[in-house]
């Protein structure tokens, strides 16, 4: 019927009885006769439903014993209470409430609490009696209305209920009937504790979660020393289990990392435990400041257990995405002391870099990240014993089987690394039966080297950055000499055992172009700007020629100390220099330290590149200090260094013979060449290259006649001296 819908709404469409103008546009100003009266004046009354489901339930009879009108109010009520249940009914005189009226009166403030408002539950609650019961469902409203701690005071006064342990809820009829029916049937305080905590827990009051957890945990300790206990061992076990369960997990919502952690630790249930221990691991990975709690614990009997999670996650995990576990694995074993397992675990990471670019596009930021992957491996096992600073690797796919280094003696040797094959060498299962490597610290310093040579290098040569790059040691000493690193190619070269050779000799030739260009700018505009940033020269002053040679000078000074007898560098630069196109000779600071240490090879060296006269002359040199130091006794008697052998004497004699033979022949053809005239340009050439040749003519005669005279002398001062240095002459 659409009226009576109609009506319907009409009545119940405020929930408060009003007072109000009719007006002639409002729904209520045409009402129903039969349900809405009117007052004089057009007032119309507007009814709530609670006011209908009263007046049609809950009808008031006055039995004419009130002569007030506040009496006959009071009598109403009366009724209407004795009608819900909360009073007896009403009989004329002050009765006082049984106890059925005040199970009546909880229930229905239960029910209340339910379905009204929490402002509503709460006005009616403190009207009541203080009991238990009106201690919970105030606590109950407090929840509500988010006074955690309000709603925390009232459970906890709502928990006297139970009294001693093992009496059960002392009050009985109060708070029996608001507690729900599993909380009941154990009628113990550890699970009414449990309850509450758990009601706090679907508002996320974690630290109130964890106060009564520990509140049943303690409530259930009490309650399994009393001797009439009934509570199996099991059932306590598991309750224990849960509660420590339950602590666990709301001491890590609230960041309590460290309580969390001894509720973990307190666990009975092992299986459990390291559920936990893996929550944990995670969590404390994954929040600010966590890495540094999990690195301080100390998990007892859990070490292992720590150790196989975090290496999991780092195999199974995202290298470029955060957190690192890699990185934390390291921090974790550093904090411990644990070097080389600290070491291990960073070369791991970088082994994974490795393979990793070679599938993505950002190769600088892997470089950049393997780079520190490998120092940091570097010095883990650099403060481990030499006979322990190795990591085990697995080998990979086409890994060779030896490197290439050198030995004291700078030449090249195939050096096997150490290789075992086990069963299972982690805790992976895809490693059993994987043969492993065992690499050296050595090793890994190698593989820090190239790949920062690879970040250095890609400064300048951006194919450096390439996925596909394959660099070789040598290569790398090649671009580090083109941009002018010297100090980079040195260390480089030193740290792969590698010859310094095409170092100085490149070096030296660029000595040579600097000394050849006149214009201090021109030396400077062909030269790197990375050339004057190496440590020998950063700071000196003079032109770029003098400033080169001075760097090539510090290098051979810092390669071969000048009290060692093998100068093989230096005469490696000696002979770069005298074979160069241009004239060029050798400078004193050279020279000297050769002759005075390896005099055969320097004057072998001056002869091999047609240097004739300063091979002589070296000689010559090198015989009358000799004759000096004879006189003196400060030569050994029996050093071939020396000593110089007949038959670098005789080589040497024979070729300046043949070099006076030459010019002779050369002066007696210019001599002709003036008989037969010419131009007067032609003679006054011809003129010039005649006393050029005649001079030089003498001074080899010259210095033919002295190196005869000194030869003559040094075979008789070796005749005398004695028949070992005859010997050695011979030889």
């Amino acid at each position: 019927d659409p009226s009576s819908v109609d009506g319907f709404l009409r009545k119940f469409s405020v929930l408060n009885l009003s007072r109000r103008r009719d007006s002639a546009g409002s729904v209520a100003s045409k009402p129903a006769a039969t349900d809405l009266p009117t007052g004089g004046g057009g007032n119309v009354f507007v009814y709530s439903m609670l006011h209908d489901i009263l007046s049609r339930s809950y009808t008031v009879r006055f039995t004419g014993h009130s002569e007030t009108f506040a009496d006959m109010i009071t009598e109403g009520m009366q009724q209407i209470y004795a009608t819900l249940g909360f009073a007896a009914a009403w009989t004329g005189n002050t009765q006082s409430v049984d106890a059925q009226s005040q199970v009546n009166v909880v229930l229905f403030a239960a029910k209340l609490e339910k379905i009204a408002p929490p402002e509503l539950t709460e006005s009616f609650l403190r009207y009541l009696p203080k009991s238990t019961a009106s201690c919970y469902l105030s606590g109950l409203v407090s929840l509500r209305l988010r006074d955690y701690t309000g709603a925390s005071d009232f459970f906890v006064n709502a928990g006297v209920a139970y009294g001693q342990v093992g009496e059960g809820i002392r009050d009985g009829v109060d708070l029996q009937h608001v507690l729900p029916k599993a909380v009941l049937d154990s009628g113990l305080a550890f699970s009414y504790y449990d309850h509450v905590a758990e009601l706090f827990e679907t508002v996320r009051q974690f630290a109130l979660v964890s106060r009564f957890s520990h509140l049943a945990l303690q409530a259930l300790q009490e309650e399994s020393q009393l001797e009439t206990s009934e509570l199996a061992a099991d059932v306590q076990r598991e309750w224990q289990q849960k509660l420590w369960f339950k602590i666990f997990h709301a001491e890590l919502e609230r960041n309590s990392y460290e309580q969390a952690y001894m509720a973990m630790m307190a666990n009975p249930d092992q299986k459990q435990q390291l559920g936990c221990l893996r929550h944990l691991i995670s969590v404390l990975c994954e929040r600010e400041g966590g890495v540094a709690t999990l690195c301080r614990l100390s998990f007892p009997g859990l070490h292992e257990h720590v150790e196989e999670n975090l290496l999991f996650k780092a195999r199974h995990s995202d290298l470029l995405a955060k957190p690192n576990y890699f990185r934390i694995l390291y921090s974790f074993h550093v904090y411990r002391g644990n070097y080389r397992n600290a070491a291990s675990a960073m070369y791991q990471y970088a082994r994974r870099l490795a393979a990793l670019m070679l599938h993505t596009g950002d190769v600088q930021r892997i470089l950049v990240e393997q780079g520190q992957a490998l120092l940091a491996c570097v010095n883990g096992l650099s403060l481990v014993d030499a006979q322990y600073a190795w990591v085990v690797v697995g080998r990979q796919q086409g890994a060779a089987d030896s490197i290439e280094v050198a030995d004291a003696d700078d030449s090249y040797i195939r050096r096997k690394r150490r290789r075992i094959a086990i069963g299972r060498y982690d805790s992976s299962s895809s490693s059993q039966g994987q043969d492993i490597d065992i690499v050296e610290l050595a090793d890994v310093r190698r593989e820090y080297t190239l790949c920062m040579a690879r970040i250095t290098l890609g400064t300048t040569f951006q194919e450096m950055f390439s996925r596909n790059v394959l660099l070789e040691p040598e290569d790398v000493i090649a671009l580090y000499v083109k941009t002018g690193m010297y100090d980079s190619a040195l260390s480089f070269a030193k740290s792969f055992g590698l010859k310094l050779d095409y170092i100085l000799t490149t070096l030296a030739k660029k000595c040579l172009e600097l000394s050849v260009t006149q214009s201090a700018k021109a030396q400077r505009e062909q030269t790197p700007d990375a050339f004057w940033s190496n440590v020998g020269i950063r700071d000196s002053a003079g032109t770029p020629s003098e400033r080169a040679w001075r760097l090539l000078r510090y290098y051979l000074d810092l390669e071969e100390p000048t009290e060692k007898n093998d100068q093989r560098y230096r005469l490696l630069v000696a002979d770069t220099i005298l074979g160069a196109e241009n004239d060029s000779v050798l400078a004193p600071w050279l020279s000297s330290l050769l002759l005075l240490r390896c005099p055969q090879d320097l004057v072998r060296l001056c002869l091999r590149n047609g240097c004739v006269t300063e091979g002589a002359e070296f000689l010559l040199q090198h015989i009358n200090t000799l004759r000096g130091q004879v006189a003196s006794t400060a030569v050994a008697k029996t050093t071939r260094g020396v000593w110089l052998p007949y038959q670098l004497l005789d080589q040497t004699m024979g070729i300046l013979d043949d070099a006076v033979t030459r010019f002779e022949e050369a002066v007696e053809k210019i001599k002709d060449a003036k008989k037969q005239g010419g131009s007067d340009a032609d003679m006054k050439r011809l003129k010039s290259l005649f006393r050029s040749y005649r001079e030089r003519l003498a001074s080899l005669q010259r210095l033919r006649t002295d190196l005869k005279t000194a030869f003559d002398q040094y075979m008789v001062i070796a005749a005398r001296e004695s028949r070992d240095i005859s010997d050695i002459i011979a030889a």
